[in-house]
């Protein structure tokens, strides 16, 4: 059997998340696994925001790693990892409030 890139499995940890909560607390580990070394070599603007602290946040990161990632034909592994963990996460949390909007908008009209 195959083994799975640290990458996948955190992609995997995304999917299995239930709560907006355990959304943000696997991207803090994530994030927090790369270590600061690893983060320094992403382009300026790829590189993680001081915090994500709300949908919002995450789903602007994200989107700005996505464009970044097509951009660039050549872009480095480690971007290409970052950006698809990050993809999957705004898209995660497009899932949970969709499933549980408990009074929240869909990240997709949220600035209407």
């Amino acid at each position: 059997m195959a083994h799975k890139s640290a990458g996948a499995e955190w992609r995997d940890r995304l999917a299995s998340a239930t709560t907006l909560a355990d959304v943000f607390t696997l991207c803090q580990g994530y994030v927090a696994e790369w270590g600061p070394q690893r983060l320094q070599a992403l382009p300026t603007s790829c590189r993680p925001p001081g915090s994500l602290a709300d949908c919002d946040d995450l789903a602007q990161y994200a989107l700005r790693l996505s464009v970044a990632r097509r951009m660039d034909f050549e872009a480095s592994p480690d971007l290409q990892e970052v950006a698809l963990f990050f993809e999957e996460a705004a898209l995660r949390l497009a899932m949970l409030l969709t499933v549980h909007p408990a009074g929240r908008v869909p990240l997709f009209i949220g600035g209407l």
